[in-house]
């Protein structure tokens, strides 16, 4: 017994991480998880709980020195593009002290959690 909608089989395919599969399956059991990455403040690399001058010190560390990577590497994606890179710690620099735009969200006031989707986890972020 199948679904039908106005008498009209319903067919569907299944899509897991590009790949697309026919929905031929007699039995089919999906397990979905729902990964809950935490709150986290952006551009707070080092997760000391503040923004400052150390942070934009330990992103350059990380890209150019092979110091540790911070714990929640979204942390350090200051302006949100899914990549970790030079012009982050710049923003961080030209935020506290020419006053230029605020990190994006969730910004470095509050914890938050990105309301984008992308490849930079943020396994855990200690300060809050």
């Amino acid at each position: 017994m199948g679904l039908t909608s106005r008498g009209v089989p319903v067919t569907s395919a299944i899509t897991v991480q590009g790949n697309t599969f026919a929905s031929a399956f007699r039995d089919l059991e999906i397990v979905v998880r729902i990964v809950d990455f935490p709150p986290f403040r952006r551009s707070d690399a080092n997760s000391d709980g503040k923004v400052d001058i150390s942070d934009v010190l330990f992103i350059l560390g990380y890209l150019f020195l092979g110091t540790a990577a911070p714990e929640c590497l979204d942390s350090a994606d200051t302006d949100d593009t899914s990549r970790i890179e030079i012009t982050d710690a710049l923003a961080i620099f030209e935020f506290l002290f020419f006053g230029n735009a605020v990190p994006s969200t969730p910004g470095p006031f509050e914890c938050g959690r990105d309301p984008t989707e992308d490849e930079i986890p943020c396994e855990a972020f200690s300060s809050s």
